[in-house]
């Protein structure tokens, strides 16, 4: 039961947590001006994030196991109420992994911005061998709260090329990936209206060999919307009885 280690490195490893960071409204980035913006914290533990010729660039050089990323600085911004996350992608150097171990894997992800708990993730995913559940060499993996490859949603892809897609509706999450000009949903589950933070990862996990890895990242756009009303349990924008059962299931739920 392989994990998405490489992730799991950069989320131990971004900011988190500030008593009153704001609420994105549209935050874009088409990594035009060759520096990186201010709103980004640079994590991971394999390469150092840049930003040449119109793109984000995420490399981690051969032999090093880990990944590299960027996080939205959660102590500045983080995403409340309904979003709209999306980003373009391209494989520049993303081969499968040899000497019978690990795998690589790019993607974007948001967590909960207080406690770090894992909330939506989609990826490009390559094993070094089919099995353990990823079904093709080169795969969409998506996930929400276990990072698990039995646990994900796998659509094969032999794409070096497109975009990611993650948004929220009320107390619902969507996860996307496009390749041949329209959105394919992949992942569609409940889940936390808490606020959330941003992460842009790419790089290896459980590789003895650290195969090196390098995604460019373009078009960043965020669009979202905070709820304006606290009694508005499922964010819909209405107040009917369907707030109540929400949060009567919330109630009923009670804490972890």
């Amino acid at each position: 039961m392989r994990r998405t280690a490489a992730l799991v490195t950069l989320l131990a490893a971004a900011t988190s947590g500030q008593a009153s960071p704001s609420c994105v409204s549209v935050f874009t980035d088409d990594f035009e001006d060759g520096v990186l913006d201010a709103a980004y914290v640079p994590v991971g533990d394999c390469g150092t994030p840049a930003e040449p010729a119109g793109a984000l660039v995420l490399e981690t050089p051969a032999g090093c196991q880990g990944a590299v990323g960027v996080a939205l600085d959660d102590q500045q911004l983080v995403l409340c109420g309904d979003f709209d996350l999306a980003i373009d992608y391209q494989l520049d150097q993303f081969v499968n992994p040899t000497g019978g171990s690990g795998a690589v894997a790019a993607g974007i992800s948001v967590r909960t911005a207080d406690d770090d708990e894992f909330v939506g993730t989609v990826e490009l995913y390559s094993r070094f061998t089919v099995g353990d559940c990823s079904p093709a060499p080169r795969n969409y993996k998506a996930w929400t709260v276990s990072p698990i490859n039995c646990d994900s949603t796998f659509v094969p892809t032999t794409a070096d090329s497109g975009s990611l897609r993650i948004q929220r509706e009320g107390a619902t999450i969507r996860l996307y990936a496009d390749d041949s000009g329209s959105w394919g949903l992949l992942v569609e589950e409940p889940t936390t209206t808490e606020d959330l933070s941003v992460l842009l990862f790419a790089g290896n996990s459980f590789d003895v060999n650290g195969t090196a890895v390098r995604v460019l990242f373009d078009n960043l756009e965020v669009n979202s919307t905070p709820s304006a009303c606290a009694a508005d349990c499922d964010g819909n924008g209405l107040l009917n009885v369907d707030d109540v059962d929400c949060f009567a299931a919330s109630f009923l739920a009670g804490c972890p």
